[in-house]
């Protein structure tokens, strides 16, 4: 369904197309999707100074904008992209004991790591870099994993973050 009332502001931020509400009936996602290339990659910026943009940029681009902290996320938005897992819990959220239940359902997989460690809080992303998801299918399935994983292994992994146009922090970026 298409917001008529939707109003989007197009601005030029970190030398990067970017779009912005301007309007309470959003469409700036639905904006950077639908005039990004399809080599370029959607991207979600949130800073106190510039607010919510979402944008599109080129994978090398995008590797020069995370360098700072410009509250970059990845917003996954097609097929194939690579398998991803969303771990949030307390200090007894342990990275090694997650590294081992992945590898129980994802046999030698390659794993890159973001995230932060405090005494109240453990947040992680992990993308395996040699499985990659290919349909919606496919992501219900590791969807499916990760509910198991959840109930029965270890409940910080987060089964609700495999959805369409998923925004993912980048490394290097704080919330």
């Amino acid at each position: 369904m298409e917001r008529q009332n939707a109003k989007v502001l197009p601005l030029v931020v970190l030398k990067t197309q970017f779009y912005k509400n301007i309007s309470k009936d959003g469409g700036a996602m639905r904006e950077a999707i639908t005039k990004s290339n399809n080599n370029e990659i959607i991207i979600h910026s949130q800073t106190k100074r510039q607010g919510r943009l979402w944008g599109h940029t080129t994978p090398s681009k995008l590797l020069k904008l995370v360098e700072k902290n410009n509250g970059i996320y990845e917003v996954i938005t097609k097929f194939p992209h690579k398998v991803y897992f969303d771990i949030d819990g307390d200090e007894t959220c342990d990275l090694s004991v997650v590294k081992t239940i992945i590898l129980q359902y994802f046999p030698d997989a390659e794993m890159s790591v973001s995230g932060s460690q405090t005494n109240v809080k453990n947040s992680y992303h992990i993308v395996l870099n040699n499985y990659t998801i290919h349909n919606k299918e496919e992501r219900d399935i590791v969807k499916h994993i990760c509910i198991y994983i959840n109930k029965y292994q270890n409940p910080h992994f987060d089964w609700k973050v495999y959805t369409n146009n998923r925004n993912m922090k980048a490394i290097n970026q704080s919330k």
